[in-house]
């Protein structure tokens, strides 16, 4: 009877290791996985999702896709892939590059939507950026997924959202910077031609100056800013009026925003002016003295 006892005491006590070694191997290996997810998941690269919204048959749309690596992650080769219903009408450069740790570039995204075959509705898909280096130990990738929805009708709507300069003032020889901002708020992709024009006023008539002009890429709902530049170096010295332009169906226009640039007149200026405002009219009055005092 004591033997079996002993017998039990012990296989009671064998159990209880067994059931500790195993809690232990399971708590190792969640924790190694958890380590491995974890430097998966914070491999920080990074692409944008791509939203063409509505668009129409028959036309070709473009978009920029940034991609940044992060950087504790090493050079990296990488080469996209595509997939997803909308894929047959995907085209992208490039194809494959080089992205160096902590930095980033931009992907154009172009889609081409039949003229005739595109049935209307929703279309998705994906393209994938395939670390093609596996220095590190494990795979890396980013993904970036596509939707487009192909209407009958589409209506772009670019708004100026707002337009200022950088100096209100400024010297002769410097470089004044516009910012301006600008969004789609329609439902479809629209490319608009915005250009800045700079006018001087001059007897109540616009003397165009110089008239900037970008080109700018907007999906439904995207807002950008621009910073846009004008050298002030061949300027003479007076008030400037800047405004903000951009069409796509119809033309929009900014409130104007104002530049003096001043300028110090050269030293035969001056002395013109000074014989004009100052000598001619001496000399004037000195010879109707010397006529009145004839008579």
């Amino acid at each position: 009877m004591k033997d079996i006892n002993i017998k039990r005491r012990n296989k009671k006590i064998v159990n209880t290791n067994y059931i500790w070694q195993t809690k232990r191997h399971l708590f190792i290996i969640t924790l190694t996985l958890f380590i491995l997810l974890n430097i998966i998941t914070t491999s920080a690269l990074w692409m944008k999702d791509a939203n063409f919204g509505d668009v129409q048959r028959g036309k070709t749309y473009n978009l920029t896709i940034p991609i940044r690596s992060s950087p504790e992650e090493p050079d990296n080769h990488f080469v996209i892939e595509k997939g997803g219903d909308i894929a047959r009408w995907l085209s992208f450069y490039p194809e494959q590059f080089d992205l160096h740790a902590g930095t980033l570039m931009n992907i154009t995204l172009t889609l081409t939507v039949p003229p005739t075959d595109a049935e209307f509705g929703e279309y998705t898909g994906y393209i994938k950026a395939l670390g093609k280096n596996l220095s590190a130990g494990y795979s890396i990738s980013a993904i970036s997924y596509v939707r487009a929805n192909v209407r009958r009708k589409t209506l772009p709507n670019i708004t100026i959202t707002n337009f200022t300069v950088s100096k209100s003032e400024v010297e002769r020889g410097e470089v004044v910077k516009f910012l301006l901002s600008i969004k789609n708020t329609g439902n479809c992709f629209a490319n608009s031609t915005t250009n800045i024009s700079i006018y001087k006023s001059k007897d109540k008539e616009h003397e165009i100056i110089t008239s900037i002009e970008r080109d700018i890429d907007l999906a439904p709902s995207e807002e950008k800013l621009l910073e846009v530049y004008w050298n002030t170096g061949n300027m003479s010295g007076g008030r400037y009026t800047a405004v903000a332009f951009s069409s796509t169906n119809d033309e929009i226009k900014s409130s104007p925003v104002q530049v003096e640039v001043i300028s110090e007149e050269s030293p035969p200026l001056l002395l013109a002016a000074l014989i004009i405002v100052v000598i001619i009219p001496i000399i004037v009055v000195f010879l109707l003295f010397q006529i009145t005092r004839r008579f």
